[in-house]
């Protein structure tokens, strides 16, 4: 077994899947009760992934609201960082605990672009179908007419 193979069953581990729902749900529950920040939005933890090292984090958020809501809540998470990795490494059983980056994560705006295209598709469908039903074939009445 050679070192990547090695890299790739360590970062599919139990252990691994494990550690990074107890991270999200660790940092979700600090989140929503620990932090008073008055810049923080009402943010969503989607989705932790940890390197196989168990040395680094990333944190992906989510927040309802505009951009301004998205902004005040990554300075206050950036803030925060401290304080939740504190909280990590009393609650979870590491030598040391990983470190955070917190990231945005841009699924409802590619949702909504996904969304608007197929919408646009449907219409251009519908006017192509509109077209066509009162196409012709070319030569329809003699198809096998002969050169001259």
């Amino acid at each position: 077994m050679d070192n990547f193979e090695i890299a790739n069953s360590k970062i599919d581990s139990p252990k691994k899947k494990r550690l990074e729902h107890i991270i999200r749900s660790l940092v979700a529950e600090v989140i929503e009760f620990d932090l008073k920040d008055s810049r923080l939005g009402m943010v969503t933890i989607l989705d932790v992934k940890i390197t196989g090292d168990f040395k680094h984090a990333k944190i992906y958020w989510s927040v309802l609201g505009q951009d301004n809501t998205k902004n005040s809540s990554a300075l206050a998470l950036e803030s925060a960082k401290g304080k939740i990795r504190s909280v990590l490494a009393k609650q979870i059983s590491l030598r040391t605990a990983p470190t955070l980056e917190f990231v945005y994560d841009e699924v409802e705006a590619y949702v909504k672009s996904m969304d608007e295209l197929l919408e646009q598709a449907r219409q251009k469908d519908a006017k192509v179908k509109k077209l066509s039903s009162k196409a012709e074939f070319a030569n329809l009445s003699d198809a096998y007419k002969k050169p001259i």
